[in-house]
């Protein structure tokens, strides 16, 4: 793995983890978006936790592969809109400030995320209950 990554340039393993947490707290203390947490217990958000630091560690270059269900997929299975799209992206900008991320690997680490974007529904679509 080359030393110039942006996981690397982010300070890898431990400020991923750290950005993954404040991320979810942000997420969970959100009036609007909690929603996609509720009735999750500490084993789950454990693993929703890892399944984001995992991402953020693929997406930017890191040496973890993400082996999780599609980001479209996902989101659309849970039913975010855009405008939940548009929040939670604040919230991890956010994070980045938080963590001290570099502004030059927060500009690249959201650029990257912003081109996965899926297209998402403007209002809300109902929640599929047995899809959880």
């Amino acid at each position: 793995m080359s030393e110039n990554t942006l996981f690397n340039r982010l300070g890898g393993n431990l400020l991923i983890a750290s950005i993954a947490d404040t991320f979810l707290v942000s997420l969970r203390n959100d009036a609007s978006l909690s929603r996609f947490f509720a009735g999750y217990d500490q084993r789950r958000l454990r693993k929703v936790k890892q399944a984001l630091a995992s991402f953020l560690i693929e997406i930017t270059d890191g040496p973890q592969k993400y082996r999780g269900p599609g980001l479209k997929a996902t989101l659309e299975r849970i039913g975010v809109t855009s405008a939940d799209w548009r929040k939670a992206f604040g919230y991890l900008a956010a994070a980045l400030d938080t963590v001290a991320a570099p502004n030059s690997e927060k500009t690249e680490l959201l650029q990257r995320i912003y081109d996965r974007q899926p297209d998402l529904p403007e209002e809300e679509a109902v929640y599929n209950q047995a899809a959880n």
